[in-house]
């Protein structure tokens, strides 16, 4: 009986090691990107993104991806700081995909767009929506929209139309 007690212990002691330190190695890694402007108004123009996730969600090989709660992202540009909380679809979205373990994507997406559930401002004036996709060699690549412009309705148009018209005849009499 004495025996038992001292492997049931030891076994009680094993797992015990086994479940505490099977986190231990969880790695939290932050990941800093340039960016690129590569289409829009502000083409050109840079900033740097942080990426930060924990190694131990990853297992490293082919197609694997995270989600807002799985990471945090700070994206720096125009003058200005944006978190998970600023994407458009948040709580749903951002979220980074990778392949064999290397940063493959970052999808997020910013917006004024008071049509989006969760709009947010962005203080250039040049820009209403800022949106990303493709990570190569450690730059992520972003396209910028201005904001929107207005043109004139079809029915302004003929109502102008009318009106010159109008004015050409009475001219003509």
């Amino acid at each position: 009986m004495k025996g038992r007690g001292k492997n049931a212990i030891a076994s009680i002691a094993m797992f015990a090691l086994v479940i505490l330190g099977s986190h231990a190695n969880a790695v939290p890694l932050t990941l800093t990107l340039d960016v690129a402007v590569v289409g829009g108004p502000a083409i050109g123009e840079t900033g740097s993104i942080d990426v930060s996730f924990d190694t131990d969600d990853l297992f490293g090989v082919g197609s694997e991806e995270l989600g807002p709660t799985m990471m945090d992202l700070e994206l720096t540009i125009f003058g200005q700081t944006f978190n998970n909380s600023d994407d458009i679809d948040f709580p749903l979205l951002p979220s980074i995909s990778f392949f064999d373990g290397e940063l493959t994507f970052i999808d997020y997406v910013i917006s004024e767009n008071p049509f989006v559930s969760n709009p947010r401002p962005i203080d250039d004036p040049r820009i209403f929506d800022i949106s990303g996709g493709d990570v190569s060699q450690r730059v992520w690549n972003v396209f910028t929209q201005g904001p929107p412009t207005e043109t004139p309705a079809p029915a302004s148009l003929l109502l102008l139309g009318l009106g010159l018209a109008a004015l050409g005849l009475r001219r003509r009499r």
